[in-house]
């Protein structure tokens, strides 16, 4: 297996530092030049084509007219069917660098939605259908607009997509290295525990004691804040972060098991076929044939 195949690039999009703002219609079969991450935000808009988009973890397919926002350095690419002709396949691309809104404009109460969209954004969105129609007329408007306009519809389009509320995340929180912080300090501190722990046993009494709460009002605070069990929540990370070894290249399931923190095998294979559909095995091998095409 050729890792060279499997691990995401990093790709240049500004060569001048006074540019925050790109925007293309772009042809290409994989909308972007394989695997690859960058230091940009990113909002694409498929117009032609269709086949398997790779966002972080998360292998699903895409088709015409679907709307995608990926955070900076969030590995990504779209590949186009071999049944669909690459030539003709298309996208509108919008780039833009975090400094494009400064902390001191995207923290003003206004900008409360936007600031969220850029939070998610570190695992990758996909949008509703609903927004699509809302964001394509403003990408068409893009590409011919100069000056102050372009930044106009720049606003529009991120405030439709941040008032999405049939949004999908793709990516894992354990897959994405920037995983999106919570603003509950107390809440922080666990997730860090989480992802500095995963790897052994955790035990809930160990995690509430780290809360100054007692287990059952934990599991409850817990669920609360996450809309989802403690244990579920770990058995995110864990599954995460054994996709991002799945992918780096050839070690045996049995010890990617072990270092991902799960004890038993057959647990490890039911909760990452749970979570992604696909056993580690069918995983790795799916994701290396379309990464390879």
């Amino acid at each position: 297996m050729d890792k060279s195949n499997t691990l995401p690039s990093p790709e240049q999009l500004f060569f001048s530092n006074n540019i925050l703002i790109r925007s293309d219609r772009v042809s290409d079969s994989s909308f972007g030049g394989g695997w690859h991450f960058h230091q940009e935000y990113e909002l694409v808009l498929i117009t032609k084509s269709s086949g398997t988009a790779l966002i972080g973890d998360n292998v699903s397919s895409y088709g015409e007219n679907d709307l995608y926002f990926t955070g900076v350095n969030l590995p990504h690419t779209w590949i186009c069917d071999k049944s669909y002709n690459a030539a003709e396949a298309e996208a509108f691309v919008l780039h833009f660098k975090p400094e494009l809104f400064s902390k001191s404009l995207i923290e003003q109460p206004e900008f409360v939605l936007l600031r969220q969209l850029l939070q998610k954004s570190k695992l990758g969105i996909r949008f509703s259908k609903k927004t699509e129609i809302k964001i394509r007329p403003l990408f068409e408007q893009l590409l011919k607009s100069e000056g102050i306009d372009r930044m106009v519809l720049i606003l529009n389009m991120l405030d439709y997509c941040s008032k999405d509320i049939n949004y999908t995340l793709l990516a894992s929180e354990g897959f994405s290295s920037a995983f999106v912080r919570p603003s509950d300090e107390k809440l922080q501190q666990i997730i860090a525990f989480i992802e500095n722990n995963y790897h052994r046993k955790i035990n809930l009494n160990e995690i509430a004691n780290l809360a100054n709460m007692q287990s059952n009002a934990f599991c409850r605070y817990f669920k609360r804040k996450t809309n989802c069990s403690l244990f579920d929540f770990i058995n995110k990370v864990r599954v995460g972060h054994a996709c991002r070894l799945l992918l780096k290249g050839d070690l045996p399931i049995q010890e990617i098991c072990h270092l991902s923190g799960f004890h038993s095998t057959s647990n490890f294979i039911n909760q990452f076929r749970l979570r992604t559909g696909k056993t580690p095995k069918e995983y790795r091998d799916f994701y290396h044939t379309q990464l390879q095409l």
